[in-house]
């Protein structure tokens, strides 16, 4: 046998091989035995995730650390209530169960959120004045602990003020 024919028969036993393990992987031959996909669930407002981070904090100066996640959430505007704020935090909750400590920012404007570059700077250059801070636009922040479980929002409606809810243990 010549080395072109033995490098042929290679060639076609490496092709069979290849399509028997990706056969393998995909079973399905003919396109009336895949399943169509059951209808997603519909969420019955919009939102997104758009910062997630898990850190070890501890009191200042040598207090003990614990773990804690913060996330920043932007959330349609539209959809700003009270019962939506805690649908959001117990789909959050669900989500993240770890660790305890839970920390979750909702905004309802990008011009309330700041960018990662604003981000960087801040917190490696600055002291925060947190009153610089305020969103202009309605927000909410939901703190998460093995103790309690509450929230705080503002509509930011003229003489309106913010509004505490807890959901499990106290403030």
């Amino acid at each position: 046998m010549s080395r072109q024919t033995i490098l042929r028969v290679v060639v076609i036993a490496l092709v069979i091989l290849n399509y028997r393990t990706i056969h393998a992987q995909f079973p399905v031959t003919r396109i009336q035995d895949i399943e169509t996909c059951p209808k997603a669930p519909r969420s019955p407002f919009r939102y997104a995730i758009i910062w997630d981070h898990v850190g070890e904090y501890g009191n200042y100066p040598a207090g003990p650390t614990r773990k804690s996640r913060g996330v920043d959430v932007l959330l349609d505007p539209k959809s700003f209530s009270e019962e939506n704020l805690k649908q959001l935090f117990a789909l959050l909750s669900k989500r993240f169960p770890e660790p305890t400590e839970l920390l979750v920012s909702v905004y309802t404007d990008l011009e309330d959120i700041m960018t990662p570059e604003e981000g960087d700077f801040i917190w490696e250059n600055c002291t925060l004045d947190l009153a610089k801070l305020t969103p202009k636009y309605p927000w909410a922040f939901y703190m998460r602990t093995s103790d309690s479980e509450h929230f705080t929002y503002h509509t930011k409606q003229p003489n309106e003020q913010p509004k505490q809810v807890v959901l499990r243990g106290r403030l």
